[in-house]
């Protein structure tokens, strides 16, 4: 692993900040699935900052249609009874991942079974890459081949250690602790082969050989998953990508 690079008032890649997309038309296609009935705002408010950068889809599930009305660019799927989507929503996901460049696994899924099962069917067959989320990574567990399958995993240190556990890692973070998160980060990366962000009072984010820290000024959760999944879309370099969508955020 490479010395860190430390990323603070300037950008460590100014080329990736300065050639963002110009139209809307070339800025790629981000797909959002998220929310249950009970909880849906974190998928709202990244497909609202999302938006702004790029051309975005959402998929709800449509227990949620009573809540909030129609969504422009949303698409309204089967639910199960206890309100997040349903297994047999999956035909028409999987035929909107297609017409996507990347999908974001949203934080607000709900770890039903039947939901579960239909993310393991998504990481398994999607050709597109998927970046997860935490409470995504919480849920697979028992299935560590469909999280090799997600292309880029955003989380605390406190799921990373659980991940790293999982993989016989003998390393756990419990507090903040910058250079435990950086020896965690290290071996996670000789373990998966995709970036990985950790969230805590840095940012970092490991790639291969590549480590990047990026202090966390009270960060918009929402807009830092947001940018993180546009930047990853839109350039090929995915280290220098997401290290600095975090600029853009910190």
């Amino acid at each position: 692993m490479n010395k860190p690079l430390k990323q603070s008032n300037q950008p460590l890649f100014e080329d990736i900040l300065w050639n963002q997309p110009v139209s809307r038309a070339i800025s790629g296609n981000l797909l959002i699935i998220g929310g249950h009935s009970e909880e849906f705002k974190l998928t709202q408010s990244i497909f609202m900052q999302a938006s702004k950068n790029c051309q975005t889809k959402v998929i709800l599930p449509d227990r949620i249609r009573r809540l909030i009305g129609p969504v422009d660019n949303g698409i309204y799927v089967a639910s199960t009874p206890s309100g997040s989507i349903a297994r047999n929503a999956q035909e028409e996901i999987l035929a909107a991942i297609n017409d996507s460049d990347c999908l974001l696994l949203s934080a607000d899924l709900s770890q039903n079974s039947e939901t579960v099962g239909l993310i393991e069917t998504i990481l398994h067959e999607s050709e597109k890459p998927v970046i997860i989320t935490e409470e995504i990574l919480l849920s697979l567990f028992h299935n560590l081949e469909a999280i090799s399958k997600s292309a880029l995993i955003i989380s605390s240190p406190n799921g990373l250690s659980e991940l790293a556990n999982k993989l016989h890692v003998p390393i756990y973070v419990k507090t903040p602790d910058l250079q435990k998160e950086l020896k965690l980060l290290e071996a996670l990366s000789e373990k998966l082969d995709m970036p990985l962000v950790s969230i805590s009072d840095n940012i970092v984010i490991s790639y291969q050989d590549q480590i990047s820290i990026t202090p966390n000024k009270q960060v918009d959760l929402s807009k830092l998953i947001a940018d993180i999944s546009v930047f990853y879309m839109q350039h090929e370099n995915k280290f220098k990508a997401v290290t600095t969508a975090v600029f853009q955020d910190s």
